[in-house]
């Protein structure tokens, strides 16, 4: 087990390294329960966003990308491996090295989200999500095991 920081590139440029054949190991929520608990709260919340244009913040492998059309995709990560290996594993969509801290979207998406990435940031809910609406025409989505937050964006 790596004893390093989890909000550090190294940490999860060595978790890419050391679990590169087994993606679903690359990231866990603590008990199964809770695993399990994400992976349903997220496929839901996500596929009623299909055909949306949507930016991943975290993405790290590219874990969510196949819900949503390729050309329609932005992962971001500020793992270079972690980018490597969406990349490789999804080569249709697009992926970018950049940190959610000081990442700006250079457009608006419909929907932007993040799952269990902002608190590795040291990131707020509140935080992200008041620093993400800029940018979003439908929502601002953040998944966590203690908290799923929606904000729909008010466009009337």
């Amino acid at each position: 087990m790596i004893e390093e920081d989890r909000n550090s590139r190294d940490y999860w440029n060595k978790r890419v390294k050391q679990h590169k054949s087994n993606e679903q190991r690359m990231i866990w929520y603590g008990d199964d329960w809770k695993h399990e608990a994400i992976n349903f709260i997220t496929e839901r919340i996500l596929t009623t966003f299909e055909g949306c244009t949507a930016l991943d913040l975290g993405c790290g492998f590219g874990r969510w990308c196949h819900l949503f059309y390729p050309h329609k995709y932005l992962g971001v990560d500020f793992s270079s491996e972690m980018i490597s290996l969406a990349k490789e594993k999804n080569s249709a969509y697009d992926f970018e090295v950049d940190d959610i801290k000081t990442y700006v979207p250079k457009k608006k998406f419909d929907l932007i989200f993040e799952v269990m990435s902002a608190g590795d940031f040291a990131l707020q809910t509140s935080e992200f999500v008041e620093k993400y609406t800029p940018y979003a025409n439908v929502a601002v989505v953040c998944i966590h095991p203690t908290e799923t937050f929606i904000k729909f964006i008010d466009i009337s």
